[in-house]
């Protein structure tokens, strides 16, 4: 090739080539989406699947004293099925459904959460939530459990069932994710070479559409802010925020917080 004319042709610019010749290095990941916050008013529900659900162990029929055995006490813990909940603005409610059909009902109103034992109904566990050992408790102002979905753990793009998901993962991607599974039939990536942790799949908007920690998978199905109707908190549960309020000292770090 002539001299001159090689010279000539490192020095044309990268724009100047066709398209093709610089498809392969023009091509960059996608930025991740940030997690969007919960709506100031609406409602979503999470319903959880556990793959490998606790197996209750065969009881002995005696003790080691010889006394009879209880079944129950062999029965595994209740696993949670579902969690609902419902803003809105500074008022929220949530209802917990247990695999053994016990629900748990909590209200936040301004900053106090109150809710049912998970023992005892009858009696009401009450939390300011300005403390910070429950700053992930508020469900108003972010997605309890999905503090981990950050930049760092943004794997690309997916497409699942004709739909385009966002894919977070704790660790390595895995090496060659379906593109054909149904997001509601929960996506094993466990199998595949690099995977493990926890994993998440969210919306084009930002909203989380399903996440799998281990054996449990769960998916988020969300309602229109007109659906949700208005929020009545029980006379029971508004006593005992205010009592609850009547406790607090001027001195208290979170007195100033509920005024």
């Amino acid at each position: 090739m002539n001299k001159n004319l090689l010279i000539t042709l490192l020095l044309i610019p990268a724009c100047l080539l066709p398209a093709g010749a610089v498809a392969q290095t023009s091509q960059v990941p996608p930025k991740p989406p940030k997690l969007q916050s919960p709506p100031k008013r609406g409602a979503w529900v999470i319903t959880y699947k556990n793959d490998k659900p606790k197996q209750s162990p065969a009881p002995p029929a005696r003790s080691g004293d010889g006394m009879m055995v209880n079944p129950a006490a062999f029965a595994p813990a209740a696993e949670v099925k579902s969690r609902q909940y419902t803003v809105d603005g500074k008022l929220a409610k949530s209802v917990t459904l247990y695999s053994d059909g016990k629900t748990i009902t909590g209200y936040i109103i301004d900053m106090i959460g109150v809710r049912e034992r998970t023992d005892d109904p009858k009696d009401l566990v009450l939390d300011h939530l300005s403390s910070p050992y429950l700053a992930g408790a508020d469900f108003r102002t972010h997605f309890p459990g999905l503090e981990w979905v950050r930049p760092e753990n943004y794997k690309g793009v997916v497409e699942i069932g004709e739909v385009r998901y966002h894919y977070f993962a704790e660790g390595p991607a895995p090496s060659a994710p379906p593109s054909t599974t149904s997001v509601f039939s929960a996506p094993d990536f466990s199998s595949l070479p690099g995977a493990g942790g926890r994993e998440a799949w969210i919306t084009e908007d930002g909203f989380p559409r399903q996440t799998r920690d281990g054996s449990v998978t769960a998916t988020y199905a969300f309602k229109p802010a007109d659906a949700i109707g208005t929020i009545d908190v029980p006379e029971s549960f508004r006593a005992a925020v205010q009592a609850f309020l009547d406790s607090l000292s001027p001195k208290d770090p979170a007195y100033s917080k509920t005024k």
